[in-house]
């Protein structure tokens, strides 16, 4: 049976990491090696410098040039004839003795101690994304032309990830996943052919039939296959990338995530927060900010976005967050959440309340209709009226009840059908009782009857606020 579980693939070096971590791993070589005597970094240096050279003549001589290269196809037969120059490299590393000697326990032990002594970083909003993926049971992959599955297990030993990639043999050799089929040096991963071979092979193993089911995220060309393979996020801090330029030469254009108008194909980002952001659903009446700026406001979030606050102020230990995990311009995604959609249909029928007695305030000349603010609230007209204080959570500021009036009031989120609808039936009695109050108040009466009338017809409103601030229904105690 095809796996139902969310499948998150992503590349290593470049990726997760900020940068490259092939030079990280030849120190470690270099000082194991160096501790037993022998100096091999002058051998280090010449590979890189080899390295260089065929790279730089597979690039210079390779016809078409980058310029005519404008399908993927041709871009392919480009990047896959690469495979000869790593292979070269590779086993220029393993007559070098570089690795010989060193244990699989030794290179994961060394990985997980660049990642704390900060040799080895990790991409902003990895973490939260990992821990996303826990709480909601998705699988996570890593497949990597790195030389080391060991050395990535160890940088990765905070999370559960299970990870493709080569590995160092005692003899200090280099061979292939055996998910890409014996563990040979034929099965190494080197490009990005091989490492779209690799992909098919583990989303086979996860009961996955079509790998454009997967989410998979890059950073280079050797992930262009996999990236258009599946649905590919690339991950570059600006869209001027190597790998962008090459997207757009072949007639790919990727949009940032937050501009992505429908779910599949490529997208770009320079975070993994970025991604967490815009995979959630996106409530516009929702603003959150930092409560210490002057502008800041809070009202009722989605729980999704709750949730992410959550793993953040976990991680930072600030109770003020600066980050707007509802960016404003971000597309909104219709119908993600019901939570949400429930929170639209309140709210239009909160605002036709509030139009209704405006209107009825109005033939009443309680509301100046030369004023020239037609959004003009009724309960704005009463400026003597004490606007009832609504409550929040304790460490709002003390203003956020005032500035919870100027935006159109919002349920608490974790309303069940039936609660929507006994909250409906309320707001509904709450306008027809604030219109009849003021309508069934007799023309003939005293000037000082109308005026008690018509703030009581005001407070009839604003209850219906603050009762959809606080999530209580009128009449139920505090």
């Amino acid at each position: 049976m095809p796996s139902l579980t969310p499948i998150l693939v992503l590349d290593f070096d470049g990726t997760i990491t900020t940068k490259d971590t092939i030079g990280t791993l030849a120190e470690i070589g270099l000082q194991f090696q160096q501790q037993r005597g022998v100096d091999l970094s002058s051998k280090w240096q010449q590979i890189l410098l080899d390295y260089s050279k065929d790279h730089a003549n597979h690039v210079s001589t390779y016809l078409p040039i980058a310029d005519d290269r404008s399908s993927l196809k041709d871009e392919l037969a480009f990047l896959r004839g690469l495979k000869e120059v790593e292979m070269l490299s590779v086993q220029r590393v393993e007559s070098s003795g570089i690795f010989r000697g060193i244990s699989l326990e030794y290179l994961t032990l060394a990985g997980e101690t660049c990642r704390k002594e900060g040799r080895v970083k990790l991409r902003d909003g990895f973490a939260e994304l990992m821990n996303a993926a826990r709480e909601k049971g998705w699988s996570v992959a890593v497949v990597s032309v790195n030389w080391s599955r060991s050395f990535i297990k160890g940088v990765l030993s905070d999370y559960s990830v299970d990870v493709v990639a080569n590995e160092i043999e005692l003899n200090g050799s280099i061979s292939g996943p055996e998910v890409a089929g014996s563990s040979t040096r034929q099965a190494s991963l080197m490009t990005c052919e091989d490492k779209l071979r690799a992909l098919r092979t583990l989303a086979a193993r996860r009961g996955v039939e079509d790998v454009g089911a997967l989410v998979y995220f890059g950073d280079s060309t050797t992930d262009i296959e996999c990236l258009l393979a599946t649905r590919g996020v690339v991950i570059s801090s600006n869209a001027e990338s190597s790998l962008m330029k090459t997207l757009r030469r072949i007639g790919y254009q990727v949009p940032k995530v937050d501009n992505v108008q429908a779910p599949g194909g490529t997208a770009w980002a320079s975070t993994f927060v970025e991604v967490l952001e815009t995979t959630m659903c996106f409530y516009r009446a929702t603003v959150y900010e930092c409560k210490h700026s002057e502008l800041g406001k809070k009202v009722t979030v989605c729980k999704l976005q709750r949730d992410l606050l959550k793993y953040t102020e976990s991680a930072t230990s600030h109770t003020c967050i600066e980050r707007r995990v509802h960016s404003m311009n971000c597309v909104r995604k219709t119908g993600v959440c019901d939570k949400c959609k429930r929170l639209d249909t309140l709210r239009d029928r909160t605002a036709d309340a509030f139009k209704s007695l405006q209107n009825t305030l109005r033939k009443r000349n309680v509301v100046d209709d030369d004023s020239g603010d037609d959004g003009l609230r009724a309960l704005e007209t009463f400026e003597a009226v004490e606007v009832p204080k609504v409550e929040l959570d304790s460490d709002d500021d003390s203003t956020a009840a005032h500035e919870i009036f100027e935006l159109i009031p919002t349920p608490r989120l974790d309303m069940t059908p039936d609660e929507l609808d006994d909250e409906g039936a309320t707001s509904s009695k709450g306008e027809t009782s604030a219109a009849s109050e003021v309508s069934e108040t007799s023309e003939t009466q005293g000037a000082s009857e109308s005026s008690r009338e018509t703030v009581e017809a005001v407070d009839t409103a604003k209850s219906i606020v603050e009762d959809e601030a606080t999530g209580e229904p009128q009449g139920s105690s505090t």
